[in-house]
C-alpha cells in the first residue's frame, strides 16, 4: 500500500498500482479475523492520508477518492461489528474525502485535503457514494433525520449533490458519462422526493448534450403530470428541438395517459415542436391495422364499467356517449383522421355492417346505450372476434393508405424515419444519415396472440427491411420498460468477460 501510494505521487500517478494493492487488501480482509481487520483497515487508511501531504493537483484528488472509498468499505466492516461509533466516524471520513460540503468535508480542508472534485470520474464516484449513503439512511430511517455521519446536513442537501454530480459525470471521461446516463431514473426519483433537487436537475441537463437523454425519453415524459414534472420541460423541449423524430412517438403514447390541466400547460409547446403531418397520417393508418372487432370490444367494455361503477345510470350516459363517439371514430366511420377514406377492404367492410346494427341498439348519438344493449353488443363483437385466425392478409385489406406510400416522392421534412434509430444511442445521432421509410411490404403478418398484433415489414431507403410488431390497446410504455431492461442486461453481461459470447 505505501510503496503503490508513493509511486503514483511520485512517478506519474499510477493510481491503477494503488488500486491493484487496494482490491488484493479488501479481499484479504475477509480472510483476516475480526480484531486483525481493523488494523488493516487503519493501516491502509493511514496511509493513503500520508500520501495526501505531498501529492498535488490530479494526484491528490485520486487520493482523496481512495480514502473516501476505503474509508466507506471500513464503515461497512465496522457495522458488521457492531462498533456504530467507529462506523459513523467512518462515513464522516468518507463523506468529506469524496466532497462533501459539511463537517467532514471542513475539516478535509483543515488537513490540507482538497475536495473540489477535479479529476477524472471524480463527480460520478463523488454522486455515487453519496447516493449509497442516501439510500442506506431512507432504508433505515424512514425518512427522519439527521444523516448519522453528517448532523448538520439534511437528506436534502444529499439528494442535491446527487443530481448535481451525476450530472457533472455526463461530461467527464466516457466511462463516467456512460454511468451518469444509466442514473437519471434514479435522479427522476429523487426529484419527486426532494423538491429542493428540482433545479440543480434543470441546470445540469442544461449544461449538457440533450442526446444525452434520449435513453429515458419515455421515463420523463411519464412525470409530466406530477409536482416535478416542471423540472424535465426544459430537457424534453431541447431533445425536440435537436431530434424531432425521437420524441414524436413517446409523447403521443404518454398524452394518452397524462392526466390534469398542468399536463396540458406543460406539453403545448412540445405539441408545436413534435407537430407532423406525414407521422399522423401513418399513426392514423397504424391504428387501422389493429382488428377493428378489438377496438370495438375494448369500448364497449369501458362502457359498461360506467355503468357498473354507479347505480344513476341517468348520470353516467353523458360520459358513456362521449366514450361512444370515440368508439365511431376509430370503427364506424368511413373516414378517419389524417388519412381520409383510405382505409382497408376488411375495415370498410366491418364498418358497414357494424355500423347499421349499433345504432340500431344504441342510436346515432348512444342515446339508448344501457346495460343490456351493451350485453347484446359485447357478447356479438366476441363471436366475431373468436372467428379472427392468424396468418397473413393483404396489408390493403387494413390500410390502403399503408399499401400506397412512397416515401420517394415526399419532400424531405415531411419523410418518415425508419423507426428505432435513437434507441440507447452511444454517441450523437446523426438525423441526416438516418434511414427513411421508402414503403412498406404487401402483406402484413396476424400473430395468434389475444391482442392479434399485425407484423409490418417497412423498407427503408438504405435498401434494408425492419420488421416491426404494432399493437394497440395497450400501454405500451410496459413493453418499452422491458425492452429497456434487456437492453441493460445485455450491456451488463457484455462488459464481464466470463459471460460476453452469451450477451
Amino acid at each position: 500500500i505505501k510503496d503503490a501510494a508513493a509511486l503514483m505521487v511520485g512517478e506519474g500517478h499510477n493510481m491503477q498500482n494503488l488500486r491493484a494493492t487496494l482490491a488484493y487488501n479488501r479481499a484479504d480482509l475477509a480472510r483476516r479475523e475480526p480484531k486483525k481487520r481493523l488494523a488493516v483497515l487503519n493501516t491502509t487508511q493511514g496511509y493513503i492520508e500520508q500520501q495526501l501531504g505531498v501529492g498535488d493537483g490530479a494526484s491528490r484528488v485520486e487520493l482523496l477518492l481512495c480514502l473516501g472509498e476505503w474509508s466507506e468499505l471500513k464503515a461497512e466492516l465496522l457495522g458488521a461489528e457492531g462498533d456504530e461509533e467507529g462506523r459513523v466516524e467512518a462515513l464522516r471520513i468518507a463523506f468529506g474525502s469524496f466532497g462533501g460540503e459539511g463537517q467532514g468535508a471542513s475539516e478535509g480542508r483543515e488537513r490540507g485535503h482538497s475536495s473540489s472534485g477535479n479529476g477524472a470520474g471524480s463527480s460520478i464516484r463523488l454522486a455515487s457514494m453519496c447516493d449509497r449513503m442516501l439510500a442506506s439512511w431512507e432504508e433505515e430511517q424512514k425518512g427522519s433525520a439527521p444523516l448519522p455521519f453528517e448532523p448538520t446536513l439534511p437528506a436534502a442537501a444529499v439528494a442535491v449533490m446527487v443530481v448535481e454530480h451525476t450530472l457533472k459525470g455526463l461530461n467527464e471521461d466516457e466511462a463516467s458519462s456512460r454511468t451518469a446516463r444509466g442514473t437519471l431514473p434514479r435522479l427522476l426519483d429523487l426529484i419527486r422526493r426532494y423538491p429542493e433537487a428540482r433545479q440543480p436537475f434543470v441546470a445540469g441537463t442544461a449544461a449538457s448534450p440533450s442526446w444525452l437523454f434520449l435513453r429515458w425519453t419515455g421515463q420523463m415524459m411519464a412525470v409530466l403530470d406530477r409536482d416535478e414534472g416542471d423540472a424535465v420541460v426544459p430537457a424534453l423541449e431541447r431533445m425536440a428541438k435537436d431530434f424531432p423524430s425521437a420524441l414524436r412517438y413517446p409523447l403521443r403514447i404518454s398524452l394518452e395517459n397524462l392526466e390534469g390541466a398542468s399536463a396540458e400547460q406543460r406539453t403545448v409547446k412540445l405539441k408545436q415542436l413534435l407537430a407532423h403531418r406525414t407521422t399522423d397520417a401513418f399513426v392514423s393508418a397504424l391504428e387501422g391495422l389493429n382488428h377493428p372487432e378489438i377496438w370495438l370490444g375494448d369500448c364497449i367494455k369501458a362502457i359498461q364499467k360506467m355503468f357498473v361503477a354507479t347505480k344513476d345510470k341517468g348520470s353516467v350516459l353523458p360520459a358513456a356517449q362521449a366514450e361512444f363517439e370515440s368508439m365511431k371514430s376509430k370503427v364506424l366511420l368511413d373516414e378517419r383522421a389524417h388519412i381520409g377514406d383510405k382505409l382497408g377492404t376488411y375495415n370498410r367492410d366491418f364498418t358497414k355492417q357494424w355500423r347499421r346494427k349499433l345504432y340500431k341498439l344504441f342510436g346515432e348519438d348512444g342515446a339508448k346505450l344501457e346495460p343490456k344493449s351493451l350485453r347484446v353488443a359485447s357478447d356479438d363483437v366476441k363471436k366475431s372476434t373468436a372467428a379472427i385466425s392468424a396468418g397473413k392478409m393483404d396489408l390493403k385489406q387494413f390500410s390502403v393508405w399503408l399499401a400506397d406510400y412512397d416515401g420517394s416522392v415526399k419532400r424531405p421534412e415531411d419523410q418518415l424515419e425508419v423507426p428505432g434509430q435513437y434507441w440507447w444511442p452511444a454517441q450523437l445521432p446523426r438525423p441526416d444519415l438516418h434511414a427513411r421509410i421508402s414503403s412498406f411490404g404487401s402483406e402484413t403478418l396476424t400473430m395468434g396472440s389475444i391482442r392479434k398484433p399485425k407484423r409490418l415489414t417497412v423498407h427503408g431507403d438504405d435498401e434494408h427491411e425492419y420488421n416491426f410488431l404494432v399493437k394497440g390497446g395497450e400501454d405500451l410504455r410496459n413493453d418499452e420498460r422491458v425492452e429497456q431492461l434487456l437492453t441493460l442486461m445485455n450491456g451488463i453481461l457484455r462488459a464481464d468477460g466470463r459471460v460476453a459470447p452469451l450477451a
